[in-house]
């Protein structure tokens, strides 16, 4: 345990929510991570869902040594149930003013002053949510670091600023990197969200964004990012594979009902949405399958009610798109075939150029 410990002028309490789920390599170092913080005042909420490993008995184990730590063991149904779980314990638990909630995920961890810095930015700017960095590691090892050169930094109250900032970066979609008040919890039902497996985090997201009146981004990385090969966000094949824009539907009907943004932010926006697509479409030529089932594939993201009713044919910034513009130009025409060529020919030029080197 870290001899520093910071004494606290204002109560805020912390409750960490960490879905637990086929993590027994790393569940350890996590709740470690949290026990050393230099920051005491929390509590560290284990959701075992339904993890078929020894991840929930090393949970239990580390119950029983700290009184902070509590463990619920549910079915598998998925983090978004995992953290649902943990959310309604604790509105069971506790009046709402200065708690806060931080959001970890099992195979991560937090860096040892995490909490104190976000205590101390709760203390100066009175905000309720900080956004914070994080840096991807392997086996203790940095191996993509924190770009603070080039990340924002400051106090935000203006919504059009907010919105602008975390709709058009896809760092920002991570619950990983947010400490959240809980009187930003809302009583929303997300049981028919469960299902998803990419977006999730993004779909809670804008309900926070929605109820925060000031958001503090903490230019600094406190979050271990752990690059977990047999993770689900890490491993890209047919079978996990789903053509799915529920959630970024969501975020431009509500982006359109929130009605703040200018015609230039939602050129912005729109042509984020296209970079977005386009990148799909990459993960799309990745997989190992015949053109036909790729073809498929490609008519799914063409004909969906996504696609055409908020992209096809809007305006957007073509500049933003870079070499992405003559993939996205090829798909608008359905000349799929081409797109596949295309694909193929960078990425022998890319392969010859590695070689060179």
């Amino acid at each position: 345990m870290n001899s520093r410990i910071i004494k606290e002028n204002k109560a805020i309490k912390f409750f960490v929510i960490v879905p637990v789920y086929k993590t027994e390599k790393y569940i350890q170092e996590c709740i470690d991570s949290v026990l050393n913080q230099t920051y005491q005042n929390f509590k560290l909420i284990l959701v075992d869902d339904g993890s078929p490993d020894n991840s929930g008995n090393i949970c239990e184990q580390y119950a029983v040594m700290d009184s902070r730590i509590i463990v619920i063991h549910q079915k598998n149904m998925g983090s978004i149930a995992a953290r649902q779980a943990a959310i309604k314990f604790i509105k069971g638990l506790i009046d709402f003013d200065d708690t806060f909630i931080v959001f970890l995920d099992s195979d991560d961890s937090l860096k040892e002053k995490a909490l104190e810095k976000i205590y101390q930015s709760i203390q100066k700017y009175d905000c309720d949510m900080v956004i914070y960095g994080m840096e991807r590691v392997l086996k203790g090892e940095v191996i993509v670091p924190y770009d603070s050169q080039n990340g924002y930094s400051g106090l935000i109250e203006d919504k059009n600023v907010l919105y602008n900032l975390v709709f058009n970066n896809c760092e920002f979609n991570s619950l990983c990197r947010k400490a959240i008040s809980a009187l930003l919890i809302s009583d929303m039902d997300y049981r028919d969200y469960y299902h998803l497996s990419y977006g999730e985090d993004l779909l809670q997201s804008i309900t926070y964004y929605k109820n925060s009146k000031n958001v503090y981004i903490l230019n600094e990385s406190l979050y271990n990012y752990t690059f977990n090969p047999d993770s689900l966000t890490n491993t890209i094949s047919e079978k996990n594979f789903e053509v799915d824009f529920t959630i970024r539907k969501m975020v431009y009907e509500f982006l359109q009902k929130e009605n703040i943004f200018t015609p230039n932010d939602w050129k912005r926006y729109r042509s984020y949405c296209v970079v977005l697509l386009v990148e799909r479409i990459k993960i799309i030529l990745q997989l190992q399958i015949d053109k036909t089932k790729k073809y498929s594939y490609f008519e799914e993201i063409y004909n969906s009610d996504y696609f055409q009713n908020y992209i096809r044919g809007q305006e957007y910034e073509r500049k933003r798109l870079g070499k992405k513009a003559l993939v996205y130009f090829l798909f608008k025409k359905k000349l799929y075939l081409l797109i596949i060529i295309v694909y193929k020919f960078y990425k022998n030029i890319s392969k010859r150029h590695e070689k060179s080197n």
